[in-house]
């Protein structure tokens, strides 16, 4: 399988600078990683995961964000902590982190802006990482033709090294513009997804990637929705239809013909 590789980056100012703390802009993402899930009823479940590192002086102990809808639901946020090893054991790296959930706040003014505290600071030279989980509504409707498909990523006050989008539909629909990577079989229950917090980073689905995001910027992934079986379908009602509409005209030439065989013996 192949991966969406983006030459050029399309980007969509969102977040407007906002005095939240001048030392959220000492940290650098290394990483925004994002796994979407399109429901038949049009709405999207992401879980974001986003790793940065203080090249400041001076601690963090929050940061803010933006959702780029308006029609969403914060699951939860939480803080992405090493954990130590015990001693004496051998711990895979995957089982030595845990995430704590902290308190998010609706920043007054923006409709979807939010602040969170840290539960431990990030100092100096040090690593981070938040997860966040959450919901859009009616985010858009399957229709019967081809439509429309747009994501757009949150957008945080610090520059961004790499950002990547897996997005995951229902059986039967598909991405057209896109290229499908990992798993095929792949559709997490809510459960299981909500603990994706380090797979999310390879998370498998139809994928964008991008480099070098500025503060305040988002990214947008777009493609074509639509269910794969309905060409199928299509072909057979449309093979259907023509065939009863050659059916019935050829009844009526032979019924002309009839008629017209009996006028000329008469």
């Amino acid at each position: 399988m192949f991966f969406v590789t983006l030459i050029f980056v399309t980007v969509s100012f969102s977040l407007s600078p906002v005095n939240v703390g001048p030392q959220q802009k000492s940290l650098n993402a290394s990483g925004d990683y994002y796994h979407v899930i399109l429901d038949e009823h049009g709405g999207l479940t992401v879980l974001e995961r986003i790793e940065f590192s203080n090249e400041g002086d001076v601690g963090v102990n929050r940061i803010s964000f933006q959702i780029p809808y308006d029609s969403q639901e914060i699951i939860f946020v939480k803080q992405v902590i090493p954990e130590e090893c015990p001693p004496g054991q051998t711990c895979l790296a995957i089982y030595r982190e845990k995430a704590i959930p902290l308190t998010v706040e609706k920043m007054g003014g923006f409709t979807s802006m939010y602040l969170v505290k840290l539960n431990k600071s990030i100092g100096k030279g040090e690593h981070g990482a938040l997860v966040v989980f959450y919901k859009v509504k009616r985010y858009s409707y399957f229709g019967i033709a081809e439509s429309d498909f747009h994501f757009t990523t949150n957008s945080w006050p610090f520059k961004i090294e790499k950002t990547r989008v897996a997005v995951s539909v229902p059986k039967g629909f598909e991405l057209k513009g896109a290229e499908w990577k990992g798993d095929t079989n792949y559709f997490p229950s809510t459960e299981d997804f909500e603990n994706e917090t380090l797979l999310v980073k390879s998370a498998p689905g139809y994928v964008w990637e991008t480099g070098n995001r500025g503060p305040f910027f988002s990214f947008p992934a777009s493609a074509k929705y639509s269910d794969s079986l309905l060409s199928e379908r299509q072909y057979f009602f449309l093979g259907l239809f023509s065939g009863l509409l050659l059916s019935g005209a050829g009844i009526l030439l032979w019924r002309f013909v009839i008629q017209k065989k009996r006028k000329s013996v008469e």
